[in-house]
């Protein structure tokens, strides 16, 4: 089969820095707190797909900067940070340590050959990433839609780009939708 799937075994003791949001932040993030990430995420890297890494890596490029946890830089700074990793701006993984995994085996298909068909990429040069969240501490993963809302008052962009994920304009928009995960690592 065209394509390679990589299956990440990454000292995760050595790499994993969990989120530390305060106790405030935490009351409003119920799947966090429950610790409800599914057991396994994909990640697809594909040539010219805006925000990936090496298949090799599935670590941010700002985990060698040895930068803060999210929580510990101002609402207006989160929420700038989050805007950017979700509208794919080129560069953005150097201002945070964001990475996003979907739970979607599905979804990650979809999307690999929609690269593929979209950018010509030969499928042997597109790697689907797989993770055991198992393996990672608590606190390493949390929903988009969680912090999104926990952040949105911090922002008026980042308010209206919640506003539309929630219509029903969006493709994943309901309960069912593909989780995306961000995974704080160092």
């Amino acid at each position: 089969m065209p394509g390679t799937t990589t299956y990440v075994h990454l000292p995760t003791e050595q790499i994993s820095f969990p989120f530390h949001p305060s106790l405030e932040q935490r009351r409003l993030l119920p799947f966090f707190n429950a610790n409800s990430t599914p057991r396994f995420l994909y990640r697809l890297v594909a040539p010219q797909a805006p925000g990936t890494s090496p298949p090799s890596n599935a670590i941010t490029p700002a985990v060698y900067r040895n930068a803060p946890d999210l929580f510990q830089y101002p609402p207006k700074k989160v929420a700038n940070f989050l805007l950017n990793h979700l509208l794919w701006q080129r560069g953005h993984e150097d201002g945070c340590n964001l990475m996003s995994w979907t739970s979607s085996l599905l979804f990650a298909l979809q999307y690999a050959l929609y690269r593929h068909r979209k950018d010509n990429d030969d499928l042997r040069h597109i790697t689907l990433i797989i993770i055991d969240t198992s393996m990672f501490p608590e606190g390493t993963f949390i929903q988009d839609m969680e912090i999104m809302h926990l952040f949105k008052d911090a922002d008026t962009r980042l308010q209206k780009f919640v506003d539309y994920r929630e219509t029903e304009y969006y493709f994943a928009n309901d309960r069912s939708r593909a989780l995306l995960a961000a995974a704080w690592t160092r």
